[in-house]
């Protein structure tokens, strides 16, 4: 069942459009996430589900009732924004009871109430505490308390991670998760964190200039994604542009040499058509040793950046025709490569995405994979 359902919202500012012919269903207990660059529109549509703001057009329904021009404070909506909102005047456990306080609930229940929340997230012992008296991460809790306390049928999360440290928005982004799924409410939390989306959403709506690109399922959006813009905002990627050659077997021109590609849809696929190729990462392969394959030769560059992750490492590679690319590899892997070294790159076609450079539509047969070419390996002169 959809709980929540938007059609063609469309919203302006002056005369500049914010939101464009918007259509999303989110299914009942889902969290989904809207990620996308800053200025795309997340927000805006974040408040318009709320009630905050109102659209220019198109409609709103939350499990069969019309949501279009009903007042914000009749949609049982918990928001928890980036930078907290709560009353600096009032301690934890008084801030978490204002919700409930509001619904009329008598003052000893909703104290009780508010002790339960804190202690589900964590500050049973800082319900005395004032705002100022806390770290970003704590009262980022007591917000997602004071939110979550009042049982709204809706949680809005607006950029909530954003403003706090990477160790702190990583436990955070777990404690959001697992209370969603505990209490099984529908959420819609904004993001332009890729990798907060991925890890919390079931899932993504990716969108670009005021306009939802895709929506999918994260792990389907990141391994087959249905256009080039989904493609190079998910992930860290290394793109190659080209011409189609031939399609059986499907080979690209890329600068001066020639490429194999994965199997092809050739309904949209077409001799002479140009195109870009985006590879992940962690799919290219590096080697140190100089290999020959037929027509193809390898695809060879110049270490001139090396950044450690932790367990891995990410070495930036420029080829001989300028372009850059991102490889990922195991930091206790048994190859270590130094700036300045001149390596081979590796990738299999079927880890290849391949859009037309024009449309920016996947030109990836779905029926099928890429089989090898020679030994199946990205090849470029």
């Amino acid at each position: 069942m959809n709980h929540l359902k938007l059609t063609d919202i469309e919203k302006h500012y002056g005369k500049v459009r914010v939101l464009n012919q918007i259509n999303l269903e989110i299914g009942e207990g889902q969290m989904v996430c809207l990620l996308g660059p800053s200025g795309c529109g997340k927000s805006t549509l974040l408040k318009i589900i709320a009630g905050l703001e109102m659209p220019d057009s198109g409609g709103i329904e939350f499990k069969g009732v019309n949501w279009s021009g009903l007042d914000a404070k009749k949609r049982r909506v918990g928001m928890v924004f980036q930078h907290y909102s709560l009353f600096p005047n009032l301690n934890a456990l008084q801030n978490v009871a204002f919700g409930l306080e509001m619904k009329r609930m008598p003052r000893k229940q909703s104290q009780k109430e508010a002790e339960e929340w804190l202690e589900r997230v964590g500050l049973q012992d800082f319900r005395n505490r004032y705002p100022h008296q806390m770290s970003g991460g704590q009262q980022q809790r007591v917000a997602l308390a004071r939110a979550l306390a009042p049982s709204p049928d809706l949680l809005l999360l607006d950029e909530p991670l954003s403003a706090l440290d990477a160790a702190v928005r990583l436990s955070l982004r777990g404690e959001i998760r697992r209370l969603q799924l505990q209490l099984g409410i529908t959420a819609v939390f904004v993001t332009h964190d890729q990798a907060e989306a991925l890890a919390i959403a079931d899932r993504v709506a990716l969108m670009r200039e005021g306009s939802i690109v895709e929506y999918d399922d994260p792990q389907i959006m990141y391994s087959n994604p249905n256009c080039f813009f989904t493609s190079s905002f998910i992930g860290v990627v290394s793109v190659m542009e080209g011409t189609i050659v031939s399609l059986s077997p499907p080979i690209a021109k890329v600068c001066d040499g020639m490429v194999a590609l994965p199997y092809l849809d050739e309904k949209k696929a077409e001799i002479g058509r140009k195109i870009r190729i985006v590879m992940h990462a962690e799919d290219i392969e590096l080697s140190e040793g100089f290999s020959e394959n037929g027509r193809f030769d390898p695809l060879r560059g110049q270490i001139y950046n090396l950044d450690f992750l932790g367990k891995t490492k990410r070495y930036t590679i420029r080829s001989s025709d300028g372009n850059t690319f991102f490889v990922e590899v195991q930091a206790n892997g048994h190859m270590d490569f130094q700036i300045g070294q001149t390596v081979e790159m590796i990738v299999r076609p079927e880890n290849m995405h391949v859009f037309d450079a024009r449309t920016e539509e996947s030109l990836k047969s779905a029926g099928g994979r890429g089989k090898n070419m020679k030994d199946g390996l990205l090849n470029t002169g």
